[in-house]
């Protein structure tokens, strides 16, 4: 055997053997080094997670544009009603946009609060959030806090309508979050969104903290919780879905140490709002029950168990008169006490909807629903009912085609003949 250049010598010098394999001296065999292949690299599909992302994201634009478009025009057909109110009833915008509630925020933003207690009707009868966002517009803009008050109330609105959108599409899928849209933004209570009242800031910020507890993004859903505190009352309902849902993680995390407790500064940050605005209360009145006492003492506000049933009968007993009456019936009540047939019936629809939404659905709108039925003043009437919104768009799931087109045509009509009523003098409350 030949040790120079001939042609049967192999490439390896110290390969022995069968050709084509290489072999060592001690026997084991040796991997032929594989030659570099000159086509350029094979470029490889994208991956799977950024693709879905992506197509999230384009789902979710998609979705918001439609949940914008639906929203500006319920709010052209609200402007059409204030309107037609305004030429029939000889009526001004101004006395129908700053109606009811409306005309005591503006009050607080040009006068600010008391500083003792007032066992009556005042401006310490309502939380402070709302009104520092309107005389905060109005300085900067250099617009009046009427025209900065229903600014702020069109930009929540639609702020609210999307994010209630997206919490339909995390639930239910993108078609149900598109009937969701429709049916949100012309449901009778959102004639709040084009007037001087505090739920353009309620439903974003909780819609975004039960996004934000869905996201795991504990502190951004305390800060939103406890900013919706500052705002009314009822928002303190998203504290026990803080905790909640802080709860069910430690228990089911598998994760050491500081890691597992996170999500408890969620619950902690909730209530942060109203402690703050009781400790202000405090400082500037000597108590940190002022709004108690000026709501209990000036509207008669209070909770009572029998509230419903005792109002039931007493209307009854006086024929269903009243000092807002159309026709001998007495609207508010009937707002009311449609609106707690609706709370329950929408109630048994979320348990019977499938998928069934998250546990924090379901304790929003029961906080939400026991708030309102325990309450005096604020019955479960169509204000508070958007507040719940799990109960207004569970039956963009729920119902069928036919059964959907028939339920958004009976809400557009109550969207404007409420929406008349409520402009109109005192005739109905939002």
């Amino acid at each position: 055997m030949s040790l120079g250049g001939s042609g049967d010598t192999p490439e390896n010098p110290l390969a022995i053997g069968k050709p084509g394999r290489a072999t060592s001296f001690d026997g084991a065999t040796v991997k032929p080094e594989r030659r570099r292949s000159a086509l350029p690299p094979r470029i490889l599909p994208e991956a799977p997670d950024r693709s879905r992302r992506a197509g999230e994201e384009r789902g979710a634009s998609k979705l918001d544009t439609w949940a914008t478009g639906v929203y500006i025009l319920s709010r052209l057909a609200l402007l059409a009603v204030a309107l037609a109110v305004s030429v029939i009833g000889h009526v001004t915008l101004h006395s129908e946009l700053a109606n009811w509630d409306g005309a005591w925020y503006l009050d607080l933003v040009r006068h600010g609060y008391p500083d003792h207690t007032v066992h009556g009707q005042s401006t310490l009868g309502f939380l402070p959030l709302y009104p520092m966002v309107i005389w905060l517009v109005a300085r900067v803009t250099s617009a009046s806090p009427l025209v900065a008050g229903l600014l702020i109330s069109a930009i929540g609105g639609l702020v609210g309508t999307v994010l209630v959108a997206r919490l339909a599409r995390e639930w239910w899928g993108e078609t149900a979050a598109m009937r969701a849209a429709v049916l949100f933004a012309f449901f009778p209570g959102t004639v709040v969104f084009s007037m001087v009242y505090s739920e353009c800031l309620t439903v974003p910020l909780v819609a975004g903290c039960l996004l934000a507890l869905r996201r795991r993004q504990w502190v951004l859903a305390g800060i939103l919780a406890g900013l919706a505190g500052a705002v009314e009352p009822v928002a303190l309902a998203v504290v026990p879905v803080c905790i909640y849902v802080s709860v069910k993680e430690i228990l089911r995390s598998d994760q050491p140490g500081w890691t597992r407790w996170r999500s408890a500064i969620a619950p902690l940050l909730s209530p942060a709002g109203l402690g703050a605005f009781a400790i202000f209360l405090w400082v500037w009145t000597g108590t940190p029950f002022a709004t108690l006492e000026s709501q209990y003492g000036g509207w008669h506000q209070h909770a009572d168990p029998l509230t419903v049933i005792v109002e039931a009968l007493s209307h009854i007993a006086r024929g269903f008169a009243g000092p807002s009456t159309v026709g001998g019936v007495n609207l508010n009540f009937l707002n009311g006490l449609v609106g707690a047939g609706f709370l329950i019936a929408a109630w048994a629809a979320l348990r019977r909807c499938s998928p069934r939404p998250p546990g924090t659905a379901f304790i929003w709108t029961a906080g939400i629903g026991v708030l309102t039925l325990l309450s005096v003043l604020a019955p479960p009437n169509a204000r508070m009912l958007l507040v719940a919104f799990p109960a207004v768009i569970v039956w963009a799931r729920l119902l069928p085609a036919r059964a959907y087109a028939a339920w958004l045509n009976v809400s557009l009509c109550l969207f404007a003949v409420a929406s008349a009523l409520t402009f109109y003098g005192h005739l109905m409350r939002p």
